[in-house]
């Protein structure tokens, strides 16, 4: 996993000012809802396809870019003694309602494609 220590490592130069400012919200968001620090963020850069969306599938050839826009997650990590280990998720965009679950030991995180709920994204990326 490639890790960064500053943000001109993963961002252009024009981009700095407004991903800074970025990051310092959702750090300070981080430690307003849950009173820490956040351990880690981990960042998802977003992709565009040069030839064809959809068509990996089928393995055809596709050119995948990464692009400035990215998915952030600021973490904290709160060991388990026992039990299940649970998953609070927060948005900056209050629109999203925090939500909270759990992760079975064994099995699957159960996700309900009937509810198009904002979390089954990252529910589904823990699969």
């Amino acid at each position: 996993v490639p890790t960064a220590t500053s943000l001109d490592q993963i961002y252009p130069g024009e981009a700095l000012s407004t991903q800074k400012r970025r990051w310092q919200n959702l750090l300070s968001q981080f430690k307003t809802t849950y009173d820490r620090p956040a351990d880690f963020v981990s960042r998802s850069p977003g992709r565009v396809n040069l030839i064809g969306e959809h068509i990996d599938y089928s393995l055809y050839e596709v050119i995948p870019m990464a692009v400035t826009a990215d998915v952030l997650l600021a973490v904290s990590v709160n060991a388990r003694k026992d039990g299940p280990s649970r998953v609070r998720i927060a948005n900056v965009d209050s629109k999203f309602p925090t939500r909270e679950f759990e992760i079975p030991s064994e099995g699957e995180i159960k996700i309900d494609a009937s509810s198009h709920e904002w979390t089954n994204y990252f529910k589904s990326g823990l699969l």
